[in-house]
């Protein structure tokens, strides 16, 4: 019951964000690299200039996100009961098998993937 929010086209503001924390970095070391500051820097970027958007699934629905998609849940509107049971939301990330740096590939597809059926 509680939406989930995303910001619209901030895939790519962190995507960029993140690239250039990491410029100059052997592939190797960049799971060592921090990078707080470039990231609150980019969701402040975000949060000032994407469009916030809401999106309530219903139970049973799935949503797909990019990778790079700043995203969170809102609150619960005060007209919108839980069922008794309760509503669970899991979040899956996938392993990337070709390392950090393919999650900074704008199309990245892992080898053996079927371009055809991207979204």
């Amino acid at each position: 019951a509680a939406p989930l929010v995303v910001w619209a086209g901030s895939h790519v503001i962190m995507r960029d964000a993140f690239v250039k924390a990491f410029a100059g970095c052997d592939a190797a070391d960049l799971k060592d690299v921090d990078v707080t500051k470039a990231y609150q820097a980019a969701r402040r970027v975000v949060f000032e200039t994407c469009p916030r958007i809401a999106v309530a699934a219903k139970p049973g629905e799935a949503v797909l996100l990019h990778r790079m998609t700043l995203h969170g849940v809102a609150p619960w509107p005060d007209t919108v009961k839980a069922v008794p049971e309760g509503r669970i939301i899991a979040y899956f990330r996938p392993e990337m098998p070709d390392g950090v740096a393919a999650w900074l590939a704008p199309d990245y597809l892992p080898e053996g993937a079927d371009s055809e059926r991207r979204l």
